[in-house]
């Protein structure tokens, strides 16, 4: 991995495989974002699957809506004592999480949950996101 290259803002944009990356150094701590999905329509089960992950990841990585009602996930990380070593591991879990939870905004794993719904005869309310939740 190459090293990132801030600019005067301590902004830098990192693109690894299939992922964008955006990092800002501020306040002593180097914050990142990866969006999820470019759509700003995010089913109501996946949002209900963030909200919970908020709660079990100990905001260690947190699920927003960024301004725009994209999907993403952020994290930061103290930029103390920081070395390369430490930031390669740092990005790697990143890389995983963003990984892990970008197929679930696709459009095949939406029409695979609503197909298995409908066998299992639950009909579309605020108590099927729950349902829609053990699917993924």
């Amino acid at each position: 991995m190459e090293a990132p290259v801030f600019n005067t803002d301590g902004e830098c944009t990192l693109n690894t495989d299939d992922i964008e990356i955006h990092m800002r150094a501020c306040d002593k701590r180097l914050k990142m974002m990866a969006y999820l999905s470019e759509d700003t329509d995010v089913p109501q089960h996946v949002l209900v699957q963030m909200l919970h992950e908020n709660h079990t990841a100990k905001n260690r990585f947190t699920f927003i809506r960024v301004a725009l009602g994209q999907p993403a996930v952020v994290s930061c990380i103290a930029l103390e004592e920081l070395d390369a070593t430490e930031l390669k591991l740092f990005l790697a879990e990143f890389k995983e999480i963003v990984r892990a939870w970008k197929p679930k905004f696709t459009p095949a794993s939406q029409r695979q949950c609503e197909r298995k719904m409908k066998r299992d005869g639950i009909c579309h309310s605020q108590d099927s996101a729950k349902a829609k939740l053990e699917l993924h």
